[in-house]
């Protein structure tokens, strides 16, 4: 996939626009530092595992890396 279909399969998995944009900046962040990294930045647990469920619908990452939160 490449990330214009990326970011259309991580919209279309998220509940609302807001919600899905917010995932895949997520998404980037994670691509650019890896998922523990990424983790680091979000202070609120239930939005790190929302932006993970939103990501492993998009199969975007591994529904493992749901574990990681």
């Amino acid at each position: 996939m490449n990330e214009a279909q990326i970011r259309t399969q991580i919209l279309n998995n998220a509940p609302s626009q807001q919600q899905g944009r917010a995932s895949y900046k997520c998404y980037l962040l994670i691509q650019l530092m890896g998922l523990e990294e990424a983790h680091q930045f979000f202070r609120n647990e239930s939005t790190w595992a929302n932006h993970l469920k939103i990501l492993t619908a998009a199969g975007v990452i591994q529904a493992a890396a749901e574990g990681t939160h």
